[in-house]
């Protein structure tokens, strides 16, 4: 099952240039099974995106949201709420671990826009070294993007890197704004999933890998 992990649509979030029913048509077109709407902070364009999807075309939208926190941006699956702005990031890790959601760490390396784990470990004078793997801030994450379609090629070996010193799952995104990002690296998913707790599960279980479909 193909399903672009991360997308995002205006107005909930401002940056991107692409309604949600423009996304939706994109990714049927792009032959995806499933997609998720990740704007920014808020719930609510998921929210719309799933509904228009259901009762226009038949189409599987999943919630999500990319949260914005200090440990750079994490993509929350299974808790359907806005999450403010800056939020500490172990705590919101903890918080979706304990209820059954799931954490993807996005575009960790990513230089140019938007918040990233490189700032955080620079500030706490870390490496990306082996050293990681006893850090507290990580025991209740789930997945890395490792494959995100705005992201150049040296910024996805280190969160490559990332994800072997952590052992922990890989997954792809588009990170699209616009109709023509849409499915360019998705996540294949093992299983049929149906809903967001289904899907939460399987990016538990790390039955999952990334692809770059164009």
């Amino acid at each position: 099952m193909l399903i672009d992990l991360h997308a995002h649509t205006r107005p909930c979030s401002p940056c991107s240039v692409q309604t949600a029913d423009e996304l939706i048509q994109a990714a049927m077109q792009a032959g995806l099974h499933a997609i998720c709407v990740t704007d920014h902070l808020y719930a609510w364009g998921g929210r719309a995106a799933q509904a228009l999807a259901r009762e226009k075309y038949g189409f599987t939208v999943f919630r999500g949201v990319e949260a914005r926190t200090t440990l750079g941006d994490i993509l929350v699956f299974g808790l359907d709420e806005d999450i403010p702005d800056g939020v500490d990031g172990a705590e919101l890790l903890r918080r979706v671990d304990e209820l059954g959601g799931a954490s993807v760490l996005a575009h960790p390396f990513r230089h140019g826009g938007g918040l990233a784990l490189w700032q955080w470990l620079e500030k706490q004078g870390l490496a990306l070294d082996a050293n990681l793997a006893a850090r507290p801030e990580f025991v209740h994450l789930h997945a890395i993007e490792t494959f995100n379609g705005q992201v150049n090629p040296d910024e996805l070996r280190q969160a490559e890197d990332l994800a072997r010193i952590l052992g922990l799952p890989v997954v792809g995104g588009s990170d699209a704004h616009t109709t023509g990002q849409v499915g360019t690296t998705v996540t294949e998913f093992a299983r049929p999933v149906a809903n967001e707790r289904e899907l939460a599960r399987e990016l538990r279980e790390g039955r999952v890998r990334p692809r770059r479909l164009r």
